[in-house]
């Protein structure tokens, strides 16, 4: 399982809450070209890929 942005999540199958696949394979639900299609679409509309805000926590420093 590899990470997958979360703009091109709705263009797979089922995701469980933590979004990680639910049968275990990221897979496309539909033909490439209307994925294509698909994912135009919302570009034109203005909901292109874009950064989110990372969350991570603070890394602990360590001593010498």
């Amino acid at each position: 399982y590899l990470p997958v942005e979360q703009w091109k999540a709705p263009f797979f199958g089922p995701l469980s809450s933590d979004g990680r696949p639910v049968l275990g394979a990221l897979v496309p639900v539909e033909p490439a070209g209307q994925l294509y299609r698909r994912a135009w679409q919302r570009v034109r509309e203005g909901d292109g890929p874009r950064f989110e805000e990372l969350k991570v926590s603070r890394a602990r420093t360590r001593r010498r």
